[in-house]
């Protein structure tokens, strides 16, 4: 190595001042850059930004001049593609702004909020014709972005060599499909991906180039729109509720078309009236050339003339790489399946399945079938699909690799366990999603669940609902949704049918003579429910209320019963809640049960409850669950260890929650469940071990007294520090509730780094805790914050330690400013702040945390937030498109 150099320092005399050492806070950095650097700097700005440049000095207007001079590609909404361009351009200013760009070949984010069609003389607007204008004045221009139609319908014509760039949607779409919205596909048009909503449109011609076709409310106006449809490049083929023509026969073409792509990988036809096996015959011509092999997914809906053969020469041809199929319920029948398995196929990339598929339109339409008719839709009435227990356990027999399931609708499905055999495991499911299945078996249901070894999610709505009052007192078979003939047909497959209802009619009777000693006994029956007693859970557990007199005596009501009329009137008890308040409080306190005829005279009426129906949930993977408008009156947490969340929305009859074993759930929403027992859940996930935070979101349908369930909360034996926050918007505003997890996870952290690892005292509530702290505060730092946010008070009382000092600390540097929230629109927002870190946060409050160490004050390791929404306590629920 040779010697190394020594380091020079330069003196200065007293009187001598370099330049450099002095920060010149004036100094205008931006005229030092060179024309080639600012040209790369605006390579990263928005073409808005970038304009604004240009009087800012001269130096930037000749940069921009430049930069804009050897620019080839320019975006008009800054890679925003759904929202419009600039507004304010005149054809002029347009036209002056493209000549500056000589060299420019891909024009992006044209999308004007409004176009004049032609221009007008003497008014200076922004046109069509000024548009063509501006870009002929481009000379290497290769393609241009957009999403108006008439624009788009212009350029094929005037300027047929330029490509239209991106997704072409249009924005104005609609049903019933406007007439002026019209666009005319010139053949050979130069597009690849091709989106139309609500368009009137001639024909669908030859377009090589296309890639990507979406038709949804589109109306095709000549009488064989598809004559001449040829798209040998096509990937992806959606058609749903347009109006086309009602012969059959004009399908011909589209069918024999979409077989000549050879790379189609997505089919999607929805309401579309082809011919009844047409498929069929297509798939044979040509399955040998390639047609269908390459599909990913298949979805058929509403076509009234498909047939099983059609579906299943599709899903045969395409096995080896088929992903997903969406079946609708004509076609969801056991046959399909059964054929299937016949064919003993393999599919290895298989992965949904959805049966009794219906398109979402369909289902939120308030039309009418005669009124979809009436604007040119084809004429469907779908029934529900007919699949019974036996398809379904074919259906794992054929994809053995699925993992995602949806049903919806099929009520001849009775019993899920059976769906299981030694070639049906349904290994790999991971999803559930189960909608109007009427007739399935609550306790089979939950069997079926325990046996799944991947199940992370399940989705219920509209099932296990609770038969209409009465009606098992007159031999209905309520709460089904089926008539007689159906129950009749989809148990002449089954072999287990009469014992079960053998069974049932036994537990039945028995319930109809039972009288426990009083209301305890079922408490304890709760507490003690085990795996292999659900049925009987589910039956013993239906037992009527006694109904109170004017005197507050109980009367046990008798009667006789008959073969013929089963007129027995049965005993009623008192549940667990209305024992305890009968005992303690005096008759006119007492909540009035709903009232209904239990016999088959008007003159004999008694109080009937709801029916209890139990779902007891155990999975070793089961990660959340979802309710929506189920008859589940009681929800029990078995065995689910990795259970993280529950939904319940709209569960008219859901009142209890039990927790046996479920140690990190940490997320429950119960949103306008009316019966719901607060008081019973809250202690419930309360007195579960503090072994992750909670947040419990609550839209009570019923008036809720704020005192008593604080001071439940907060004097009760529960091992967390509490925050309870009062919001009263209406219509329903999710911002706090959203916000919140942001921050009390924070508040946890905080305190879980003092107890490890800088010992502060850990608290505790123990026996000997509740009664040292008989009274308010109960041992607890209780404080109250108030605000309104968007016009909406809120108010929030809690022991969260730390949080008001972070609140009121001022912004450190970490203080992030692109986030809109602030105290005045949310109750705290941390990224205002820079409290980004349980560290920085300990920063901040480094005194507090000193003074509650000298006074010897605990922290919990956890907190639980409970938010609770009071737009629906008057009992009528709020429409909210959050829930």
């Amino acid at each position: 190595m040779g010697p190394r150099k020594k380091s020079v320092k330069t003196c200065l005399m007293n009187n001598e001042i370099v330049e450099e050492a002095i920060p010149d806070e004036t100094k205008d950095y931006m005229n030092q850059l060179s024309h080639e650097v600012l040209c790369h700097i605006f390579r990263y700005l928005p073409l808005q930004d970038i304009m604004c440049m240009e009087c800012l000095s001269r130096k930037l207007k000749e940069a921009v001049t430049l930069y804009l001079r050897v620019v080839r590609v320019v975006d008009l909404c800054a890679g925003r593609w759904w929202e419009y361009m600039p507004s304010g351009f005149t054809d002029s200013s347009f036209l002056t702004l493209l000549k500056k760009m000589p060299d420019v070949e891909q024009l992006y984010g044209l999308h004007p909020r409004y176009l004049e069609r032609r221009r007008v003389r003497g008014h200076e607007a922004f046109s069509i014709p000024g548009v063509l204008e501006a870009l002929q004045a481009c000379p290497n221009l290769v393609g241009v972005e957009t999403s108006h139609l008439e624009l788009v319908e212009s350029i094929w014509t005037y300027m047929p060599h330029v490509h239209i760039l991106g997704k072409f949607r249009n924005r104005n779409g609609a049903f019933p499909i406007p007439p002026e919205n019209k666009l005319k596909i010139p053949i050979g048009a130069k597009i690849q991906t091709l989106h139309l909503v609500g368009v009137n449109v001639p024909e669908i011609p030859c377009i090589p180039m296309l890639r990507h076709l979406y038709m949804k409310w589109v109306r095709l106006t000549k009488p064989q729109p598809f004559k001449d449809f040829l798209c040998i490049s096509l990937r992806t083929f959606v058609m749903r509720n347009c109006a086309g023509p009602t012969n059959s026969l004009k399908y011909v073409p589209l069918v024999t078309g979409l077989a000549s792509a050879r790379n189609l990988e997505h089919l999607e036809m929805v309401r579309v009236p082809f011919l009844g096996g047409l498929i069929q015959h297509v798939v044979e011509d040509s399955w040998r050339s390639g047609g269908f092999r390459n599909l990913h997914t298949i979805v058929l809906g509403a076509c009234k003339n498909a047939l099983e053969v059609d579906l299943g020469y599709l899903i045969i041809t395409a096995a080896r790489r088929l992903h997903e199929v969406r079946i609708q319920p004509s076609l969801t029948k056991d046959g399909v399946f059964s054929a299937l398995k016949m064919a003993e196929l393999e599919f290895p990339q298989f992965e949904t399945l959805h049966l009794g598929y219906v398109d979402e339109f369909l289902l939120q339409s308030r039309m009418a079938n005669a009124d979809l008719v009436k604007y040119g839709l084809a004429d469907v009435v779908e029934n529900p699909g007919i699949i019974t227990d036996i398809g379904m356990k074919a259906v794992n027999e054929v994809f053995s690799c699925i993992k995602y399931l949806a049903i919806y609708n099929c009520p001849h499905l009775h019993n899920p366990y059976n769906w299981i055999s030694d070639h049906s495991r349904w290994t790999r499911l991971v999803d559930i999603n189960l909608v109007r299945c009427h007739a399935l078996k609550l306790d089979s249901f939950g069997q079926f669940i325990e046996l799944l070894p991947s199940l992370e999610f399940i989705s219920l709505d509209q099932m296990f609902r609770e038969p209409p009052k009465g009606c098992a007192r007159v031999g209905l078979s309520a709460g089904t949704g089926i008539g007689v003939s159906s129950a009749l047909v989809s148990n002449q497959n089954s072999n287990n049918d009469n014992d079960n209802n053998a069974q049932n009619n036994a537990n039945i009777h028995d319930n109809n003579h039972h009288h426990p000693d009083d209301s305890d006994e079922e408490n304890d029956f709760r507490q003690d429910l085990q795996p292999g007693e659900q049925q009987f859970a589910a039956d013993a557990l239906n037992e009527m209320e006694d109904m109170v007199p004017e005197d507050g005596e109980v009367v046990a009501a008798s009667g006789q019963e008959t073969v013929a009329q089963s007129q027995a009137v049965i005993p009623v008890d008192v549940d667990e809640e209305q024992a305890e308040v009968a005992k303690t409080k005096p008759r006119h306190a007492m909540k009035r049960k709903r009232t209904a005829d239990k016999s088959t005279s008007t003159s004999d009426p008694v109080i009937e409850d709801d029916h209890v129906q139990v779902l007891v949930l155990k999975s070793k993977n089961l990660v959340g669950v979802t309710m929506t408008n189920c008859g589940i009156t009681d929800l029990v947490l078995k065995d689910c260890p990795k259970m993280m969340f529950i939904h319940a929305t709209r569960c008219r009859v859901l009142k209890h929650l039990k927790v046996e074993n479920a140690p990190i759930v940490n997320r429950f929403d119960y949103a306008q469940c009316k019966k719901l027992n607060m008081d019973q859940v809250l202690d419930q996930i309360l007195r579960m071990p503090p072994d992750r935070n909670r947040i419990i979101y609550l839209r009570p349908m019923q008036q809720v007294d704020t005192l008593t369930l604080e001071q439940k909360l907060f004097s009760g034996p529960y091992p967390y520090h509490i925050c309870i926050i009062h919001e009263f918007s209406n219509p329903p505003n999710v911002r706090n509730k959203v916000r919140i997890r942001s921050w009390m996870d924070t508040i946890a952290n905080i305190n879980q780094e003092l107890i490890k690892y800088e010992f502060f005292p850990e608290a505790t509530r123990s026996e000997d805790d509740l009664k040292k702290y008989p009274k308010y505060p109960w041992g607890r730092e209780i404080y109250t914050l108030e605000g309104v946010v968007d016009g909406a008070p809120y108010s929030m009382i809690s022991d969260f330690p730390w949080l008001r000092s972070l609140r009121a600390a001022e912004p450190n540097s970490f203080a992030r400013y692109d986030f809109e929230d602030d105290e005045e629109s949310t109750i705290y927002a941390p990224r205002r702040k820079g409290q980004l870190s349980a560290d920085i946060c300990m920063e901040t409050i480094g005194e507090e945390i000193s003074e509650m160490r000298q006074m010897k004050k605990g922290v919990f390791q956890r907190v639980v937030a409970i938010f609770i929404h009071y737009c629906d306590v008057n009992g009528e629920p709020v429409e909210d498109d959050y829930i």
